[in-house]
C-alpha cells in the first residue's frame, strides 16, 4: 500500500507495508496512522521531518490536540515494537517541531532489498534458461553423429513442440527483460541525491512496448548497467522529478551497444592483421 500527499503542488510518495497495522500500533486509533503515513511520505532522505500541529490538524482534518496525541504516541517508549532501537520509539523529538525518524533508513532499504531479491530471482532464471538451453543444443550436436533415422526422430521431436508453448515462453523472457530494466531505474533513482521526497516507482507494466532492446538482442547487463548509472546522475527539479520511461535510455543504450560491436569487429580485425 502506498501512501501519496499532493503538497505545493508536488506528489509526495511512501510505502506501509502489511506488518504496520498488525504490530505494536494496532488499535492505536486512526488519528495515530493518519500521523504516520504523512511521515512516511514526507521524511526526508536524511531520516528528520517537520510536524508543525496546526498545520497537520489542517492537513489531516483534525484538531491540534489529537495531532499532539497523536505525536506523543510516536515518541513514547514502545516494548511490544518489533524494533528495539530507542526503545521502540517511531520518532525522537530534537526541536520545537524538529523530529528524527528512528528506523527510517532501514524503513526506505526494504524497498531497495525487496528488487535485490526480484533481481536475483531473474538472474538464477536466465542462468537456469542458459543451462537447460546448452543442454539441448548438445543433444542435438550428438544426435547428429548417429543414424539419419535417430536425426529425423530428433527433428520430428522438435517440430512437434507446440507453437504456442514457444510464444509463452518468448514473451515471458521479454517481460523478466523489461522487469530487470524497470528495477534498475528504479532503484537508480531512489539513490539520485537531487530528488526530494521519496521516488514513486515507475511499473514494469506501464513499459509495455516503449523499447526494443530485448528483441534486438541487446544484453541486458549492459542495459542495466546504463539505466543505473544515468539515472542515479540525473538532475531533478521541483518540475521535473526524473524519467518516468524506459525510452529516456533508449539512445543512450543504443550508441553504447553499437560501440561495443563496432570495438569488437576491430579488435577482430586487428587481431587478423597481426598473424
Amino acid at each position: 500500500m502506498s501512501a501519496n500527499i499532493l503538497l505545493g503542488g508536488l506528489i509526495l510518495y511512501g510505502k506501509h507495508f502489511e506488518s504496520m497495522y498488525t504490530g505494536s500500533m494496532f488499535g492505536v486509533g486512526p488519528t495515530v496512522f493518519a500521523v504516520w503515513g504523512y511521515v512516511i511520505s514526507h521524511t526526508k532522505k536524511d531520516g528528520y521531518i517537520e510536524l508543525n500541529p496546526q498545520l497537520l490538524g489542517a492537513v489531516i482534518g483534525c484538531s491540534v490536540e489529537e495531532i499532539e496525541t497523536a505525536i506523543e504516541f510516536l515518541c513514547n517508549p514502545d516494548g511490544r515494537s518489533r524494533s528495539k532501537d530507542e526503545d521502540g520509539r517511531r520518532m525522537i523529538r530534537e526541536g520545537e517541531f524538529d523530529y528524527r525518524v528512528v528506523n527510517y533508513t532501514s524503513y526506505r532499504n526494504i524497498l531497495n532489498e525487496d528488487e535485490r531479491r526480484a533481481y536475483n530471482r531473474l538472474k538464477k532464471r536466465e542462468s537456469r534458461a542458459r543451462q537447460k538451453s546448452k543442454g539441448q543444443s548438445l543433444t542435438v550436436n550428438e544426435s547428429q553423429q548417429v543414424s539419419a533415422h535417430t536425426d529425423a526422430a530428433v527433428a520430428l521431436s522438435v517440430d512437434a513442440k507446440p507453437q504456442e508453448e514457444e510464444a509463452s515462453s518468448s514473451r515471458q523472457n521479454i517481460d523478466r527483460y523489461y522487469i530487470a530494466c524497470t528495477v534498475a531505474l528504479n532503484h537508480g533513482m531512489q539513490e539520485n541525491p537531487t530528488i526530494e521526497g521519496e521516488w514513486m516507482p515507475v511499473t514494469a507494466s506501464s513499459q509495455v512496448a516503449r523499447v526494443t532492446w530485448c528483441e534486438d538482442e541487446i544484453p541486458l547487463g549492459i542495459v542495466e548497467e546504463i539505466i543505473l548509472e544515468r539515472s542515479k546522475a540525473y538532475r531533478c527539479s521541483a518540475q521535473n522529478r526524473g524519467p518516468r520511461s524506459l525510452k529516456y535510455f533508449d539512445r543512450a543504450v543504443r550508441e553504447t551497444w553499437e560501440r561495443g560491436q563496432q570495438s569488437a569487429s576491430d579488435a577482430k580485425v586487428s587481431e587478423v592483421l597481426s598473424r
